[in-house]
């Protein structure tokens, strides 16, 4: 069998090459703050497994040395769990994070020092450390907006099946005080079992922060290639890419579906005017009246060029498509845009068609739509004409 020293410098050695990885990472631009507290929880991780299992009395400490070595190991987890908050946008809480680091090395010193039983102490010690755990856990495993990693399940998981140990052992201590069976001691089995454990869901813990940087590293490549940095519409790609499952869901369940192209009337006066800057708060500004009117969750709204945009309607009829355009027209005529001290009158020609139910293609229904966009220029702007098929 290994020997528990081996697994402990093992441990060691491996912290120190995530410990590496981490400090690399904190130096480069993105999420600094995530990176050196995943830093410090490496280092605090480290120093909690050498103290832990070095000490003779493990794990029936001395109040000093329980309540020192319970801190550091207290601080890699709340380290784990602020430094993924800070990755996720979360704001910070400096007393939260202090408060939390404290508690367990308190609830040790002070039961300790008030003569419960060892086995008491350790129970009450690991009830706190529980609870640290799995908020830590659900920090990771939480519904934020974008969908969740594999790695964050993997970390999440794993922090919450380590909470459940301890929650188990801390039980097994409890009905060992009452029943008065032997308890837990520093036997070499014990500690070897304690360490491998420990070192497993390390492991897994900071194998997942690796690959969760990697993981979030090429969603962000992929959401900026499409999407539209002025207006975080998607763009081209975006549209095309978004609308891939729509077109094959509306073909197989027979449903109607529209596409409407946008485009602002006499944009090139507005930057003439106005000026580059003033024209693209313009299209910000009309990009989110467009979002306001089009709230179902499978229509696709997109910026497809210059002053142009397109949105694919899903289950809509032609007169539904037309209904809405109409709608978005009026809306962006009645309320000019407001552009620092500056009042804009905008307005909008929006073109209509519906996807060919033999060949429901995007670029062809776009095509389509674009016929109709140039007819409502061609007689006047500000309106909606349904494009034709030609020939």
């Amino acid at each position: 069998m290994v020997e528990v020293q081996t697994l402990l410098v093992s441990g060691v050695l491996a912290r120190a090459g995530f410990l590496i990885i981490f400090i690399l990472y904190s130096f480069r631009p993105g999420a600094v703050t995530a990176y050196r507290f995943w830093t410090l929880s490496i280092i605090c991780s480290a120093a909690g497994l050498w103290l832990t299992y070095q000490d003779a009395n493990y794990p029936n400490f001395s109040p000093e040395n329980g309540a020192l070595i319970y801190f550091i190991v207290t601080i890699s987890i709340v380290s784990v769990r602020t430094g993924a908050k800070s990755f996720f946008g979360v704001p910070l809480d400096p007393f939260s994070f202090l408060v939390t680091s404290i508690v367990p090395a308190l609830v040790h010193w002070s039961t300790s020092t008030a003569g419960l039983s060892t086995r008491y102490v350790l129970a009450l010690t690991m009830v706190v450390l529980v609870y640290t755990l799995a908020t830590a856990s659900w920090s990771f495993l939480k519904r934020r907006r974008q969908t969740r990693l594999p790695s964050q399940i993997l970390i999440g998981s794993a922090l919450a099946v380590y909470a459940v140990t301890l929650g188990a052992t801390a039980v097994s201590l409890v009905v060992g005080e009452v029943l008065g069976y032997g308890g837990i001691g520093p036997s070499s089995d014990y500690v070897f079992v304690s360490v491998f454990i420990d070192q497993t869901f390390s492991v897994l813990i900071y194998v997942g922060l690796v690959a969760m940087t990697l993981e979030e590293a090429q969603r962000h490549m992929r959401v900026t290639a499409t999407t539209d940095p002025l207006t975080g519409l998607a763009n081209r790609r975006g549209l095309e890419e978004r609308t891939l499952a729509i077109i094959g869901a509306g073909r197989r369940q027979q449903r109607p579906m529209a596409v409407l192209i946008a485009d602002i009337d006499h944009f090139k006066s507005i930057n003439d005017r106005y000026g580059h800057a003033s024209g693209d708060i313009v299209l910000k500004q009309f990009a989110e009246r467009l979002q306001n009117h089009l709230k179902r969750q499978q229509d696709v709204l997109a910026r497809w060029g210059g002053e142009e945009f397109v949105a694919v309607l899903h289950d809509a009829s032609l007169e539904d498509a037309v209904r809405l355009a109409e709608l978005l027209c009026r809306v962006i005529e009645a309320t000019p845009f407001e552009v620092g001290n500056e009042t804009i009158p905008v307005t909008a020609s929006i073109g209509v068609a519906l996807f060919r139910d033999e060949e429901p293609l995007l670029e062809q229904a776009i095509h389509i739509a674009d016929a109709g966009l140039y007819e409502a220029k061609r007689t006047g702007r500000n309106r909606v004409c349904v494009g034709e098929v030609q020939g």
